[in-house]
């Protein structure tokens, strides 16, 4: 490290060593002590950094920092000029030297990432769900163009993102307003959406609340309400996929928060069994069946007919809009309907009529269902 490229204020310093919980100890020669413990190493600071001398011991207090923290003194550099910026850690082990990793699982990794931190951010703009399947609004779409993918680490293979300083849209506004002198807008009238920071925190949340499901789920535990746990399906079945394509191998997903946040929650590690992630991707399909399951009124055309013969069933396929609980989305699915509603559908095949059905759908054989009743299919005009 240059000591002509360094650049970082003192009490910069001092924020982010305390943020590390290093604490001051004693006085020596003009510097202070500090340590993280009894048996930890000793850094020494100068009371008056920006003399000649000073800034020598400080240039050499950062790389004795970097170098107990088994990293370059740039990328210390680079963390303290950044003090708000959260980072996560997704560390895989896959069966392969350390450092390496499969082409194939190195690319399914990278997209596992981007649907875990796309589902925190929709958790923390949209709201929770058991399960999001419709598109993303542009506001989550924004924050994960904000998340930068950094240098692979060594140790095994992790990738590593990072989550920027990006604050609230009322925090802005009144940043803005104290900048400039304008006046503070009516803030009722903002609409909120959530700092990059609350969404990492979220993240930390949820991928904590997902470990206790599929521990509980490795242990044999039997859980009776899935829909309560605070967890949805894109998340569980994008944890389970950073275990690889048949979730084979161990990971774990780590925090780091910028020393510059006023409140933030404790640095953490999660780890993932192997068997942890099977769990979590067999709930994350139970919590999508669930999820895709409820009454629903289906508008469309009818683009397939079918008589099970055997069984005395008659089914048509609709493909159309389904209003499911005030929210619409494309649907195509098989409608069981009695004999009469079969003989109607076949007109409105026949005649490019639309149909509307009213049932209850369900997720059946990787696609959806609807189970109906004569007083609930109707033939409308063209």
């Amino acid at each position: 490290m240059d000591e002509s490229n360094l650049q970082v204020e003192p009490n910069v310093l001092i924020s982010y060593l305390t943020s590390r919980r290093w604490q001051p100890v004693a006085t020596w020669r003009g510097t202070t002590v500090w340590e993280q413990g009894p048996e930890s190493d000793q850094l020494m600071l100068p009371d008056e950094p920006y003399s000649s001398s000073g800034r020598r011991l400080l240039h050499q207090a950062l790389a004795e920092l970097a170098a107990t923290e088994e990293r370059s003194p740039d990328r210390l550099l680079a963390d303290l000029a950044r003090p708000r910026v959260d980072v996560q850690r997704f560390r895989l082990q896959p069966h392969t030297p350390s450092g390496t990793i499969p082409l194939s699982h190195g690319r399914k990794a990278v997209e596992a990432i981007y649907r875990v931190l796309r589902d925190a951010g929709r958790n923390a703009i949209e709201g929770p769900r058991l399960y999001h399947k419709n598109k993303p609004v542009n506001a989550v779409q924004d924050f994960l163009d904000r998340v930068q993918l950094n240098l692979t680490l060594p140790g095994s293979y992790i990738f590593s993102t990072s989550i920027g300083e990006r604050n609230s849209a009322r925090e802005r506004i009144k940043e803005y307003a104290d900048n400039t002198g304008s006046p503070i807008p009516v803030l009722d009238e903002v609409v909120e959406v959530p700092s990059d920071h609350e969404i990492a925190v979220n993240l930390q949340s949820m991928v904590t609340k997902a470990h206790d499901v599929a521990e509980k789920l490795a242990e044999g535990v039997i859980i009776s309400n899935p829909s309560d746990l605070g967890v949805s399906s894109n998340l569980c079945l994008a944890i389970a996929e950073l275990g690889g394509e048949s979730r084979d191998y161990p990971f774990e997903i780590s925090f780091d928060w910028g020393f510059g946040h006023d409140n933030a929650p404790s640095s953490s590690s999660v780890p993932f069994t192997e068997l942890m992630a099977d769990c979590l991707h067999s709930f994350g399909k139970r919590l999508e069946q669930l999820a895709r399951s409820g009454p629903a009124l289906v508008e469309g055309k009818v683009i397939g007919l079918h008589t099970e013969d055997q069984l005395f069933r008659r089914r048509i396929q609709v493909k159309g809009i389904a209003d499911r609980e005030g929210e619409r989305e494309d649907m195509t699915l098989w409608v069981f309907v009695s004999e009469q509603d079969y003989g109607r559908a076949i007109d409105a095949h026949r005649n490019g009529l639309r149909v509307q059905v009213e049932g209850r759908v369900t997720a059946e054989r990787g696609g959806y269902r609807m189970y109906s009743d004569s007083s609930r299919f109707r033939l409308l005009s063209l």
